[in-house]
C-alpha cells in the first residue's frame, strides 16, 4: 500500500485507455477529465466511445484499461471497482400527459406514445428488452438510434418518449425542457452504473489514479442518482 501511494505521488508519465458510453460523456468532460489532466500533465488519455457490448469486449480483449458501463450483465471476466444506482427512468417532453399520473409508470402506459430506443448493443436497450419480455409487452419503437443526443432531441422537441438515467439528461431537466418519471419495474429502478476492468489484469498506477479520480469527480460514480437522494 505504501509503495502504491509513493508511486501515485511520483506519477509523472503514463498512458490510460478508457471505453465509455455516450451517456457518460457530459459528466466525464464537464470537469473530471480536465482536472485529471491538470493534476497529471504527463499522462496520455485514450477515450473510446462505445456501446456496452463493444466496451465489454474492449476490456476483455485488453484493448482498454477499464470501462464505464451502464446496466452491464454479470460477467465472471470482469471485476467491478465502483457501482452506483442510477435507475432507467422514462423521459418525456415537458407538459406530457403522463406527467399527470400519480403513480409509477407501467410499460402499458407508454404504448400509445411514439417511443425512441437505443440500438441493441447498448445497456439501456438490453434492460428495456428484458423487462418488456418479462412483462410480455411488445414495445414498438418509432425511432432506433445509436446516439444518446438523437434520443434526447427526440424528447426535447416533443416528438416522443424514451428511457434514460436522470444524469444523462440533467441539463434538459434543469431547463424544464423535459420531465422524468419513475418506472414501476424493479429491474429498471435497480439499474447501476459501473467502472469495470478485466478480471486478473492489474491496473497500472496511471490507470488506478485515473479510475480513483473519476470515481471522486463524476456525478455518476460519486453518488446514486439525484432523485434517490432528495
Amino acid at each position: 500500500m505504501l509503495s502504491k501511494l509513493q508511486e501515485l505521488q511520483g506519477l509523472v508519465s503514463g498512458q490510460v485507455s478508457i471505453a465509455v458510453g455516450e451517456g457518460f460523456i457530459a459528466d466525464l468532460v464537464s470537469e473530471p477529465l480536465e482536472s485529471f489532466m491538470t493534476a497529471y500533465p504527463g499522462i496520455e488519455l485514450d477515450v473510446t466511445m462505445a456501446g456496452m457490448d463493444e466496451a465489454i469486449d474492449l476490456v476483455i480483449q485488453g484493448h482498454v484499461d477499464f470501462a464505464l458501463l451502464y446496466a452491464p450483465p454479470v460477467d465472471a471476466q470482469l471485476i467491478c471497482h465502483v457501482e452506483t444506482r442510477h435507475p432507467l427512468d422514462l423521459i418525456v417532453p415537458a407538459g406530457h400527459p403522463l406527467m399527470a399520473l400519480k403513480r409509477q409508470v407501467l410499460l402499458q402506459d407508454i404504448e400509445r406514445y411514439p417511443l425512441g430506443l437505443m440500438n441493441n448493443p447498448f445497456g439501456m436497450r438490453h434492460l428495456v428488452n428484458a423487462v418488456a419480455h418479462q412483462e410480455r409487452i411488445p414495445l414498438q419503437a418509432r425511432l432506433h438510434t445509436n446516439s444518446v443526443a438523437v434520443l434526447r432531441n427526440f424528447v426535447v422537441s416533443g416528438i416522443g418518449v424514451t428511457f434514460m438515467p436522470q444524469l444523462t439528461v440533467i441539463d434538459a431537466l434543469d431547463n424544464a425542457e423535459i420531465g422524468i418519471l419513475e418506472m414501476a419495474h424493479p429491474a429498471l429502478n435497480g439499474a447501476t452504473a459501473q467502472i469495470v476492468s478485466r478480471q486478473g489484469r492489474e491496473l497500472t498506477v496511471s490507470a488506478e489514479a485515473c479510475l480513483q479520480h473519476l470515481q471522486r469527480g463524476m456525478r455518476f460514480f460519486n453518488s446514486d442518482a439525484p432523485r434517490l437522494l432528495s
